[in-house]
């Protein structure tokens, strides 16, 4: 082998050779990796802090939509229990439609004896003036005979 000018330590040396400049490369390589490590890392302990501080915020929002669905449903509530005491308190409409019938009649009634009062009353008027004209007349007559016979 000697004409070809390999050697088992020329061999040795071109592996030898080849073998440090793989392992400088594997060494580069692996600094290149755990560079990128840290800094993939950083990048997801900053999106772990993105993401918890959203789910946080998250969480904040829910509670507060709860809490105003509790309100609206405590207003809620509170109407229709306003809703169910007015039912409750309030006349229903056939009965109220019976006593406004009775009221009506009972009002006819009484607007009835109110005619009646205000003719017995206006008769009674009549009835004073013809007195008064009677007494009137009956004095003029008096005085009349009085002048006539009294001389």
């Amino acid at each position: 082998m000697t004409g070809t000018g390999w050697t088992v330590e020329t061999l040795k040396a071109l592996v030898d050779e080849r073998d440090a400049r793989y392992a400088k490369e594997l060494a580069s390589l692996k600094t290149l990796m755990d560079e990128r490590d840290v800094r993939y890392m950083g990048q997801f302990k900053a999106s772990d802090t993105a993401v918890a501080n959203t789910l946080a915020a998250q969480k904040e929002a829910v509670t507060k939509a709860e809490i105003a669905v509790e309100k609206r449903l405590e207003g809620v509530n509170e109407f229709r229990a306003q809703l169910a005491d007015q039912q409750r308190s309030l006349m229903p409409r056939q009965e109220a439609e019976v006593r406004l019938s009775a009221t009506d009649a009972r009002l006819k009634v009484a607007e009835e004896n109110v005619m009646r009062f205000a003719a017995t009353k206006s008769g009674g008027r009549e009835m004073w003036a013809y007195i008064i004209g009677g007494v009137g007349v009956m004095l003029a007559v008096a005085s009349f005979v009085m002048r006539a016979f009294g001389k």
